[in-house]
């Protein structure tokens, strides 16, 4: 992880907003990921959140098109592994959803401290930054 870069881990429905052009979402997860292309950041998920737009985009499009965007993900952002380490800390953790759980413990686990999701309310207590896409492109603008 480059330092001077912000890092930052993406939850899959910032993806999905973007692969799915959900609006009125869609705007900044283009941005977002429009700034990872360009190397103003660094983006980073995990291999759950793959698997989840597999399904999901197979589900809605085709596996032609599933296969190519999760493709074009790997190429894009950095995929963070999910180890028993990480299914353990999610399973003791007081956070509801394991799938939310498993995100951020994967996050922390790289030392990332920024979580980019729209549903904030799912990470209490995160112990690292959780924001909107909104919120982040906001702070990025203001930092100059």
């Amino acid at each position: 992880m480059n330092e001077k870069t912000p890092a930052i881990f993406l939850d899959t429905d910032v993806i999905l907003d973007l692969l799915l052009k959900r609006e009125p979402h869609f705007i900044s997860a283009r941005t977002l990921f429009a700034r990872i292309e360009t190397g103003q950041i660094q983006g980073f998920t995990s291999a759950l959140v793959l698997w989840n737009i597999y399904y999901l985009v197979e589900k809605y499009a085709s596996r032609k098109i599933a296969r190519a965007r999760v493709a074009k993900l790997r190429i894009l952002l950095s995929i963070l592994p999910v180890d028993d380490r990480i299914i353990e800390q999610a399973l003791q953790s007081d956070i509801k959803d394991f799938e939310d759980a498993v995100q951020l413990f994967a996050a922390r686990s790289q030392g990332i401290q920024t979580l980019i999701t729209r549903n904030k309310k799912d990470y209490p207590k995160a112990e690292i930054q959780v924001m909107t896409p909104r919120e982040f492109l906001e702070t990025l603008y203001s930092a100059g």
